[in-house]
């Protein structure tokens, strides 16, 4: 499985979803693939189910964002760049993700009421933008010009660094509104563990029994999304450490990646057919 999330002219190409649905346990899932797509990953949702993420052209190695609304995809390309991932989306509508340029590395964006701004942390070699408040801070990581990986949080163009102290490479992932912060880290082992950041206060995150753990995402209840690896990769939801391993129906692997306020996780999975995007939806 090809995770692009560790990677604004808005189009007026439009396709219609193709979905399909099944039921497991507490969640009810609809799998939606992009139309003639090698592979299509959700990545981000807000509370009115408006999904973005990212598919992948048959025949390329770059992908386009695509926002999913009412049924209907939209592609979202950041004018002249080589690929583009739509990541996260809030309430108001305001998108941010990643873009790559022609012949340099990474950058951010956001897209908020017709305007595309670039995020870019000042100073660094790459940035990517991962996950939108209500209120518009902004997360995601850079590179500073050691290569070295740090999260930040980005309020109103003021950029501070957020690092797991001992890390090696930090990512910050998700963002609420009352600006808990959950991401991923790494040491010297080079294993990735998760983490819960509130207001400085850390609390690590870690499936049990895996022996990699990713945190994606968080809602304003503090309930967490990602994936761990035991025996294969899984999705899983965390509620204040109670938790449940979520595996799409015949999928060899699954990632959950972002919760909003209903309790509706968005993710991707992979199965025989290829990769696909899907919502669980958690049943009554």
């Amino acid at each position: 499985m090809s995770y692009g999330r560790h990677v604004l002219f808005l189009s007026l190409l439009a396709a219609s979803a193709a979905v399909c649905s099944a039921q497991s346990g507490n969640f009810h899932f609809v799998t939606f693939n992009y139309p003639g797509a090698a592979g299509t990953q959700g990545l981000g949702i807000n509370d009115s189910s408006a999904i973005v993420g990212q598919y992948t052209p048959s025949g390329s190695t770059y992908t386009n964002g695509i926002l999913l609304q009412d049924d209907t995809f939209t592609v979202i390309d950041f004018p002249g760049a080589l690929g583009t991932s739509a990541n996260a989306i809030n309430d108001a509508d305001a998108i941010v993700g990643s873009y790559t340029p022609d012949g340099l590395q990474g950058l951010g964006f956001l897209y908020h009421d017709g305007q595309f701004t670039t995020v870019e942390f000042p100073g660094s070699i790459a940035t990517a933008a991962f996950g939108i408040s209500k209120l518009g801070q902004i997360v995601g990581y850079y590179a500073d010009s050691s290569g070295v990986t740090h999260g930040f949080l980005d309020v109103l163009g003021q950029f501070k660094t957020i690092d797991v102290p001992g890390a090696t490479f930090t990512e910050v992932a998700g963002i609420n509104s009352s600006q808990e912060l959950t991401g991923t880290y790494s040491g010297t082992s080079g294993l990735y563990r998760g983490f819960l950041s509130d207001h400085g206060t850390l609390t690590f995150i870690n499936f049990p029994g895996a022996t990699e753990t990713s945190v994606d995402g968080i809602n304003d209840s503090g309930d967490l999304v990602g994936w761990y690896s035991s025996q294969g990769t899984h999705g899983f939801l965390d509620r204040n450490g109670s938790y449940t391993g979520i595996d799409v129906p015949g999928a060899t692997e699954t990632i959950c990646v972002g919760i909003n306020n209903n309790d509706q996780i968005v993710g991707l999975y992979s199965d025989a057919q290829g990769e696909h995007g899907f919502l669980a939806i958690p049943v009554p």
